[in-house]
């Protein structure tokens, strides 16, 4: 069964109880961090099984997925993810806990592993990222018709293995994602079924199709994040069985100037 994803009330509450603890900062980065650790445990994306029952086992659980893979590096970096600097006391640790236990943090069904929710998720829980940064998600019909009208007819054009797309903005990765898939199950429109390609080819081929670039480095991980997580689930496997030299290319800067 699927689970209901909260109110936004109900994140802008969450934030508010562990600011009181830790500060607005690190009350985003420790909610949001326990929700991936969630996601990638649920997913079997880790050897981990749990879910984390501590901020130290949710400590771990990062130090792993930074050690997956070198897209996924950032996740030891305080000024990406800084709650390395300031553990959530037992109160806060009691209200993340309860807030991401009961499957908020999975995807819409069991199957998706694309982490949609969690990149919905960042967006609700911080305000300084939607206010200063300008973060908003991509409705999926809205990236579906861009990628009709652009990345669609470049293919045809150049062919699979030639096409390049960027996204200037990406946020977390909801076009990013959709371009991924599109480019991996890549058919000529109008025409048959195309070469057939084995999964790890058009994996590999759809992550060296697929740039993006954004100004939050919490957004710019959280996209490679979810690539790499979605590649995964392809392969039946986990993040740290990904060959290290397939391509993430998500970047942090300001492509906007």
């Amino acid at each position: 069964m699927n689970s209901i994803p909260p109110s936004a009330r109900a994140y802008e509450r969450l934030v508010q109880r562990l600011a009181d603890d830790v500060g607005t900062a690190t009350a985003v980065s420790w909610a949001h961090a326990t929700a991936v650790t969630h996601h990638c445990v649920r997913h079997g994306l880790v050897s981990t099984t749990e879910p984390p029952t501590s901020p130290d086992a949710v400590r771990r659980i990062l130090d792993e997925l930074a050690g997956a893979h070198p897209g996924l590096a950032g996740f030891l970096d305080p000024q990406v993810v800084p709650l390395w600097t300031s553990p959530p006391n037992t109160a806060s640790w009691t209200a993340l806990a309860e807030f991401w236990g009961a499957g908020a943090a999975i995807d819409d069904g069991p199957h998706r592993v694309d982490g949609y929710r969690l990149g919905d998720a960042y967006q609700a829980l911080s305000h300084d990222a939607r206010r200063s940064r300008a973060l908003c998600q991509t409705p999926p019909w809205i990236a579906e018709l861009l990628l009709e009208l652009s990345l669609e007819p470049a293919t045809d054009e150049v062919g699979p293995q030639n096409v390049r797309m960027i996204d200037p903005a990406c946020g977390t990765g909801h076009i990013l994602l959709s371009a991924f898939r599109a480019a991996r199950v890549y058919r000529r429109r109008g025409r048959g079924h195309g070469v057939p390609i084995d999964a790890r080819a058009s994996i590999e081929r759809a992550l060296r199709t697929v740039h993006g670039v954004d100004l939050d480095p919490y957004a710019v991980l959280l996209a490679r994040y979810r690539l790499l997580a979605t590649s995964a689930s392809i392969l039946r496997g986990r993040l740290d069985q990904l060959p290290h030299s397939w391509p993430v290319q998500v970047a942090c800067a300001n492509s906007l100037l």
